[in-house]
């Protein structure tokens, strides 16, 4: 190693080497050095550290006097070398003294800054008690309650309030009451999913969008609740109109608290993400666990169907109260409020809660750039629309009526839909979701592979002892435990797969489109669902015609 100290008598050392010489560093081959490339790699303890210095001969090197001298001859040498140099860049040897590491430390640093995430995930304060990811979680519930609560709720509607009047047939309402419902509720989620991307000023900010969207649904089972207690065996064919108009003022309303939900949870590490989507499996076993608790404490239908829509109001009424606090802490300030600064030097949000307060403003929004995105995540969204495609065919329409093979079965028949079929699937598809947290294979080039074959799911449960008094072919799968075990296995690859597609999809992208790319995935996401909600009519026809 050479020393550019000068010796007693003033002169400086003779060197054969030619080379850059960086503090106390020689780098040969090195003919071109970038100010600041080195300067985390290197760590010299020359006092003349800053110097940058180029010796051509052995000669030369008793004609620097000074160090204004040393930094002027470096300058000129580099200079005239430039055009040379440049060309012959990429064939360089690596610094001897350096080693890899300096490319290295170069490659890394690049990468974690396209990732962009890193300096605001190490900066971050710390999540206080969770507090965030369960607020998130209490989100995710309040999200798909409404959804939920209908579906858990079929046996009120088909055998109660649309049961057949006596010498009359069932009815087409109560029938095929889960596939209306679906159909209904998802449309307009799905129509309010794809405005809510698209149109980010769409006359509200995130905050009034969520906290009215919220103010809606408890308005809306306010209106169920009345509903309820009113006797309307005279004209269910006008209860089943009211039932579907409020399903689907319910549903606009859950479509953009979701989409927003989802746009905000993607500019926080990926957990949070899923967070939403285990809240969203969490409020499937709530609701599920509610319904079996008010038919075991109620004497009737109408009586456990008013306190299981009471339990909703509770529910949303804690999530909108939550909501509010979400911007007093410190964690979630940061994450939502640091992605840049206004020209006053106001922090700029993340969430574009004032994205619509002026014209002029909202001229300056850059728009996401939509194709961009959807070419970098698009394997994910296919995974998010063919994982709920899949489970939707499924469930619920199709197990809620599989009937048990064994007479004797442990579960009692008032309690086997709710337990095997709502309480199962929410159950282990939580669980799927929570798996993540541990285990996130595959990783997302081949997360198709696994979710393509869970299409095997479809013809399983077909060949079950699905509407044994309607069906046209026979029952193939009469074991009941086979058939607990093809719902375990759906409903936790279910929760598996969409949370690792969730997750990736956000990652994927630069973080300032993060958030797009999340409320995209929840596009497709109701996409999944309104689509195996329709195919289910398709599943019937084929079982009782075929």
């Amino acid at each position: 190693m050479m020393s550019s100290h000068p010796t007693e008598n003033g002169s400086h050392p003779k060197s054969d080497t030619k080379g850059l010489i960086v503090g106390d560093q020689v780098i040969k081959n090195y003919h071109v050095i970038e100010p600041g490339t080195y300067k985390s790699s290197l760590h010299a303890p020359s006092p003349f550290a800053s110097r940058v210095s180029a010796f051509g001969s052995k000669s030369s090197a008793n004609a620097f006097g000074s160090v204004r001298s040393i930094a002027s001859r470096a300058s000129q040498r580099l200079a005239q070398a430039k055009p040379t140099l440049q060309s012959s860049w990429m064939n360089v040897a690596a610094p001897v003294p350096l080693g890899g590491s300096f490319l290295a430390l170069n490659k890394q640093s690049e990468k974690l800054k396209s990732e962009g995430d890193f300096d605001r995930e190490t900066t971050a304060p710390p999540d206080k008690f969770k507090l965030v990811y369960l607020i998130f979680i209490l989100h995710g519930i309040g999200t798909l309650l409404p959804w939920n609560m209908f579906l858990t709720a079929n046996s009120y509607f088909t055998d109660f309030k649309l049961a057949a009047k006596a010498n009359e047939t069932e009815s087409e309402y109560a029938k095929n009451f889960l596939s209306y419902l679906g159909i209904t509720a998802q449309f307009p989620n799905l129509i309010l999913n794809a405005i809510n991307i698209f149109c980010q000023c769409g006359g509200g900010r995130t905050t009034v969008k969520i906290a009215g969207s919220i103010v809606v649904l408890i308005l809306m089972f306010i209106v169920t609740i009345v509903m309820a207690m009113v006797n309307s065996q005279e004209w269910q064919g006008a209860f089943f109109g009211l039932t579907m108009a409020t399903v689907v003022v319910i549903n606009m309303s859950s479509g953009v608290y979701q989409n927003c939900l989802y746009g905000i949870a993607g500019t926080f590490p990926m957990k949070y993400t899923n967070a939403v989507i285990v809240g969203s499996n969490v409020s499937g076993t709530l609701t599920a666990i509610i319904m079996i608790i008010t038919l075991l404490a109620s004497p009737s239908l109408q009586l456990a169907a008013i306190w299981y829509f009471i339990a909703a109001v509770i529910t949303l009424c804690i999530a909108l109260v939550t909501y509010f606090l979400l911007p007093t802490m410190k964690f979630y300030k940061h994450f939502t409020m640091t992605e840049g600064k206004t020209e006053g030097g106001s922090e700029k949000s993340l969430v574009a809660d004032d994205s619509c307060s002026s014209s002029d403003e909202s001229n300056t929004i850059e728009r996401p750039p939509y194709c961009k995105i959807f070419k970098q995540i698009y394997p994910q969204l296919i995974g998010v629309w063919l994982t709920f495609f899949v489970s939707l065919v499924c469930f619920p329409a199709v197990q809620a009526d599989i009937r048990p093979s064994d007479p004797n079965l442990f579960i009692p028949e008032k309690l086997y839909t709710p337990i095997t079929t709502f309480l199962f699937f929410n159950l282990f598809a939580t669980l799927g979701s929570l798996t993540t947290e541990l285990i996130k294979k595959p990783g997302p080039r081949f997360v198709l592979i696994p979710i393509v074959l869970r299409f095997l799911y479809i013809p399983f449960f077909m060949l079950c002892n699905f509407r044994p008094e309607l069906r046209s072919i026979p029952v193939y799968i009469s074991n009941d435990y086979a058939y607990f075990a093809g719902g375990i296995t759906m409903a936790f690859t279910s929760g598996y797969f969409s949370s690792l597609c969730m997750m990736y999809a956000p990652s994927l992208v630069e973080p300032k489109w993060a958030g797009t790319a999340a409320m995209i995935s929840a596009f497709f996401l109701i996409l999944g669902i309104v689509s195996g909600v329709q195919f289910t009519l398709v599943v019937s026809w084929l079982v009782e015609h075929i």
